[in-house]
């Protein structure tokens, strides 16, 4: 039997057209899933619980504000096989980036933490009106607000028969597919980032847009894993932030639930995102003072097909935990120990690579 959505009480219509647009599709999405709470009052309760310029951020930042959430919802719902956990996953994936906006009252850095400290201060005012007595647990919200940015290796030996630990891998997976799969996001961001180092703005992000000087095989060696990828990002250059989400479309390792590395491994996403990211390096606004520095766009489009290549075929070739248990080897003290390690690191992987291939 279809399940009714329950509102006790609904706001007032919204006077913004833009709140109103999210709100209504927020709770088309609820009536589309047949969750036993309205989404739409969710956000609409959000309004009254932040600060006004945090809430206006949620609603005019396209990359991790509404927009974005909402995506990550869908995507949520349709990895959730569970009808009983609907309810968690759907307010999780909507409030996981409720502190990842751009907003001067705070910095998005750790925001899956504050966002999480943030969840369990206003979680009241956040369900209220809602019939969610026996619906919503707020451990499983904030978990999943907590762990969205998780690595995999993090769920790795955890029981996948907890409700919190299926929430939070559900929502974390269905981020991780809005990244994968959206690439005019993932390239709108990169340029953002890339605006703000070129124009002087706020504190600076990353050093370079592009390392000319980073071999191929040195980038593979980075992205093997998820959190030396993020952090070199910032202490290489910007190119790491793209190709991170390049290659998390190639391997379905990179995914916890099964649904979610079920959808990457049938979709042929590596092909069509590096297309997608080829085809935009012509609209990349940052490329003209840069270009003076690495040598036009042309060169990074090659980069960017030719690491990604490495690495599909490390894929392909069944060597990625070889390779994973090789990186982990030469960079168990961080960046430091990679550094004094590096040549014989990239060394090791390209004879796993020469054995495989003869």
């Amino acid at each position: 039997m279809k399940k009714k959505i329950i509102v006790l009480n609904s706001s007032l219509p919204a006077k913004d057209p833009l709140l109103a647009r999210f709100i209504r599709e927020a709770s088309g999405i609820s009536k589309t899933y047949y969750l036993s709470i309205d989404l739409g009052q969710v956000i609409s309760n959000l309004e009254h619980a932040l600060p006004s310029e945090h809430f206006q951020s949620l609603l005019t930042d396209q990359y991790h504000g509404f927009t974005h959430a909402l995506t990550t919802v869908r995507y949520a719902l349709e990895l959730c096989t569970n009808t009983v956990l609907k309810n968690n996953v759907a307010l999780g994936a909507l409030l996981h980036d409720i502190n990842g906006v751009e907003c001067s009252l705070f910095s998005r850095d750790e925001h899956q933490y504050t966002g999480a400290e943030l969840v369990v201060e206003k979680f009241n005012q956040i369900i209220r009106f809602l019939d969610v007595t026996r619906e919503i647990s707020v451990e499983a919200v904030l978990t999943a607000v907590f762990r969205h940015q998780d690595d995999v290796a993090k769920f790795q030996g955890i029981p996948m028969d907890v409700r919190d630990n299926i929430v939070s891998a559900i929502v974390r997976d269905a981020d991780t597919i809005d990244e994968g799969m959206n690439i005019p996001r993932i390239v709108a961001i990169t340029e953002s980032y890339a605006l703000k180092d070129n124009l002087g703005l706020e504190r600076p992000l990353y050093k370079v847009a592009y390392n000319k000087h980073t071999s191929d095989m040195e980038r593979l060696a980075i992205l093997l894993t998820e959190e030396a990828s993020v952090r070199d990002a910032k202490e290489n250059d910007l190119m790491m932030f793209l190709l991170r989400n390049i290659t998390k479309s190639i391997d379905p390792a990179n995914f916890v639930t099964a649904p979610a590395k079920m959808l990457m491994a049938n979709n042929s996403m590596y092909e069509k995102n590096l297309k997608a990211i080829l085809e935009s390096l012509d609209s990349y606004r940052f490329s003209g003072d840069y270009d003076r520095t690495f040598g036009g766009k042309k060169e990074i489009g090659l980069m960017l097909a030719r690491v990604s290549g490495l690495y599909n075929k490390f894929k392909t070739l069944g060597l990625m935990p070889k390779a994973k248990s090789i990186v982990e080897r030469f960079t168990k003290n961080g960046r430091e120990s990679f550094d004094l390690n590096k040549d014989a690191l990239i060394g090791k992987l390209e004879a796993l690579l020469k054995a495989a291939e003869l």
